[in-house]
């Protein structure tokens, strides 16, 4: 149509009706004769700088799609790094085999972007480069994160590549901001923060926990954080109160006791084990404790 009334139209009009023309033979799937019509417009250069950065951005996208990475990597030369550019680099470089560029693009999107792919991309090319997973940052993704659905496709991501230090970073993170994960989440990263002896951090997360979720279980967890850090007042004080939430859990005396032995309160440690025999589940425990507890009495 628009060589029916070419005589009529000066250039700029010309250049404009095929601006419109290979904006819907895109939509079409018509790359071959979109990229015709955005190169004659691009080659003219007569419509203003705004939209001849629009025909080389379409440019680029098209021959992305025909996978003609080059010369798509050309019509970028000179756009600013606006995600969108850097998104379209890392396709190209990935496209031509240039991991190393890849990489150092992908690491620039991924300190804005909450894709799962880029990360997915992100954490592949930096296993491929000699980064270990647990040190691989994952900092600018905690800030960004803010709904369980988030947490949870990470958290599954992290799971895939075993970035089990990640995994409980997320959980705790996901706490310090009031978003309640489900249980399963919150007893992996316990063991994970345990599995690696990270007890400070283990501390805070169960801390952040408990003030969402008052159970015993993260309550005697947190017991055996402090243990750990040699705070066993501390530890003694989360038994009482599971104590008084639930008298009935045999791991309460075990625990207590424990805590007793290494303070060397012998006696005081043999009437915790002695209430540890009543219940089911501690009773072998239990008289395993009282028969160490005779050699120091």
């Amino acid at each position: 149509m628009l060589y029916w009334f070419k005589d009529e139209l000066n250039p700029l009009e010309i250049d404009l009706i095929r601006y419109f023309q290979a904006g819907i033979e895109k939509l079409q799937g018509k790359t071959s004769l979109a990229i015709i019509h955005y190169t004659a417009i691009e080659e003219s250069g007569l419509l203003d700088r705004e939209l001849l950065d629009e025909v080389r951005l379409e440019l680029a996208k098209l021959y992305i799609e025909n996978m003609d990475f080059r010369t798509a990597l050309e019509y970028l030369k000179g756009f600013p790094e606006t995600m969108e550019i850097l998104q379209l680099k890392f396709l190209i470089f990935r496209g031509i085999k240039d991991f190393q560029k890849a990489y150092k693009v992908v690491k620039k999107i991924v300190q804005r972007s909450l894709d799962i792919r880029f990360w997915d991309s992100y954490i592949s090319l930096s296993i491929r480069f000699g980064t270990p997973v647990n040190e691989i940052d994952i900092s600018p993704l905690l800030e960004k994160l803010d709904s369980v659905e988030l947490f949870t496709k990470f958290y599954l991501l992290f799971k895939q590549y075993r970035m089990e230090f990640q995994m409980g970073q997320l959980v705790d993170s996901s706490f310090q901001k009031g978003i309640i994960l489900d249980e399963d989440f919150i007893d992996r990263a316990i063991l994970i923060y345990t599995k690696l002896m990270r007890y400070n951090r283990l501390e805070t997360l169960l801390k952040n926990v408990i003030g969402k979720l008052h159970k015993p279980k993260y309550l005697l967890a947190l017991a055996d954080v402090e243990v750990e850090l040699g705070e066993f007042e501390e530890a003694l004080k989360l038994l009482d109160e599971v104590e008084r939430i639930n008298p009935k859990i045999g791991k309460i005396y075990i625990k207590r006791g424990d805590i007793l032995l290494l303070q060397k309160r012998y006696r005081e440690a043999r009437k915790e084990f002695f209430k540890a025999l009543k219940f089911p589940r501690t009773q072998k425990v239990a008289m395993e404790r009282l028969e160490m507890v005779k050699s120091y009495l």
